[in-house]
């Protein structure tokens, strides 16, 4: 991957039939250093509500965050949402979960927390299929939780796998990535037939601007690092006014 041209999004344009996928944390909103003091404001939901609207439900939350999460995140809305990096998703046809091996989890939850207790600056987030180690309050413990969770993986068959992200190593018993849940949403209404377009800010954003890159839709990556997306926004207060812009574009349909 190369670093970002820093092409500016145009808004979407009111001829085309658009799919709008969305990451959270670094897209939506800041990244803070504790997962469960982030919030969305009123406008950003206000916007997401519109948009759906505007897009006849062709509107989708892609998160790392498990659903149980982003639902009252989102809260009112009602709209389809992707959790766990593809692990789980649900829409108007229902929930759908990749099978999740419960005692493996809960033998490496129980080993996270007792490295995290050690630790100052450490937590663990248990998502059901997946688990989050944080370090973002603890940058110079990244080399000893890593050296800790390749042990710790190595005795488990291979059946759970890790996975960067900014300050934070997942680990998931699942193969399902972002591009997935995205892939899986474009095969049925009403995002069949239309053309996605992904904003995310993370490495595991990239699946997802892979697979968007696949269906020749458009990929926005947001914030630095290097990428795969073509286009690129500042930050979450970059989001919002493309997503307003966007709004107002649609509008002339």
């Amino acid at each position: 991957m190369s670093a970002p041209e820093r092409l500016s999004p145009p808004p979407l344009s009111p001829d085309r039939h658009w799919a709008l996928f969305l990451d959270v944390d670094g897209t939506l909103t800041p990244l803070m250093d504790r997962p469960e003091d982030v919030r969305l404001t009123e406008d950003v939901i206000s916007l997401i509500e519109r948009l759906d609207q505007r897009l006849q439900g062709a509107l989708a939350v892609v998160s790392g965050r498990a659903i149980d999460n982003l639902t009252p995140l989102l809260s009112p809305l009602d709209i389809a949402m992707a959790g766990q990096h593809g692990a789980e998703r649900r829409d108007q046809y229902g929930y759908h979960q990749a099978d999740v091996p419960e005692s493996l989890i809960d033998h490496v939850r129980d080993a996270l927390h007792e490295f995290a207790e050690q630790h100052d600056g450490i937590s663990i987030e248990h998502k059901g299929g997946s688990l989050a180690l944080h370090y973002r309050n603890a940058p110079d413990l990244y080399d000893r939780a890593r050296e800790y969770i390749d042990n710790l993986l190595a005795g488990c068959d291979k059946q759970m796998t890790a996975h960067e992200g900014k300050c934070v190593i997942e680990l998931r018993t699942s193969s399902d990535h972002k591009g997935d849940a995205i892939r899986a949403f474009m095969e049925k209404p009403p995002f069949a037939g239309r053309i996605p377009v992904f904003l995310g800010d993370d490495v595991t954003d990239e699946d997802g601007f892979g697979t968007v890159t696949e269906l020749d839709g458009l990929t926005i990556k947001v914030g630095d690092g290097p990428t795969c997306a073509i286009y690129w926004l500042e930050g979450p207060e970059q989001v919002a006014q493309w997503l307003s812009d966007s709004l107002d574009s649609l509008k002339e349909a």
